[in-house]
């Protein structure tokens, strides 16, 4: 597939694409190729150059254009940015969530056997799993919620501090990375003051004692 970038070098095309909140020039030609073993699957190969770095990227979908794939695979970061500040600082994945009557799951399932859901007969068995469910996606979504709550009480607060210090011309001010405010929130104070506990467990208590 690198060969592409050298022998069909005539066939790029240029483009100008939104990645990362600013406008980038890029060069991309498109190919679908049969791949795999034994079992082939075609797919849709985008090979990029942009900045002088070659990239190739591949979709399973046939019917994504090619700066669809490209701008799809610029959010692939921010995605991953999120679960780690999910996982690390707010707490989200450690929900303890189950239920005797859930199925079992095969990493051998066949494509025309039935789905583990579909295989539960029992009627209550079926709503107990459907609650358990429930209550995964209700907790990740109020994690997210006060992930984002406590992420702009961060930057409403480093603001407040910069505001302080403008009329000092060397303060070496930058935006925060995605990170700092989690750090601050376990750390238990904000930068500018106050918050003298965990804001985080200050939000999902707040979130959850009303259930």
């Amino acid at each position: 597939l690198k060969e592409l970038f050298t022998s069909h070098k005539e066939q790029f095309q240029d483009a100008e694409i939104e990645l990362y909140g600013k406008k980038e020039s890029i060069r991309y030609y498109c190919t679908d190729l049969l791949w795999g073993q034994k079992l082939y699957q075609e797919l849709r190969f985008v090979l990029v150059e942009m900045d002088g770095i070659q990239s190739i990227l591949a979709s399973t979908s046939l019917a994504l254009d090619p700066l669809s794939v490209i701008r799809l695979y610029s959010y692939r970061f921010r995605i991953e940015c999120t679960f780690r500040e999910l996982k690390q600082q707010v707490g989200a994945f450690c929900y303890h969530f189950w239920s005797k009557h859930m199925p079992k799951l095969s990493y051998y399932q066949k494509k025309e056997e039935p789905s583990p859901l579909e295989r539960v007969e029992n009627e209550k068995s079926r709503r107990k799993v459907l609650e358990t469910v429930r209550a995964i996606e209700m907790h990740m979504a109020l994690s997210c919620i006060a992930m984002a709550i406590q992420d702009s009480a961060i930057c409403i607060s480093i603001a407040r501090t910069v505001l302080q210090w403008e009329y000092c011309r060397a303060f070496p001010f930058v935006l925060p990375e995605s990170s700092t405010p989690g750090r601050y929130v376990t750390r238990g104070r904000l930068p500018g003051g106050g918050c003298q506990k965990p804001l985080s467990c200050t939000i999902c208590g707040n979130i959850f004692s009303g259930f």
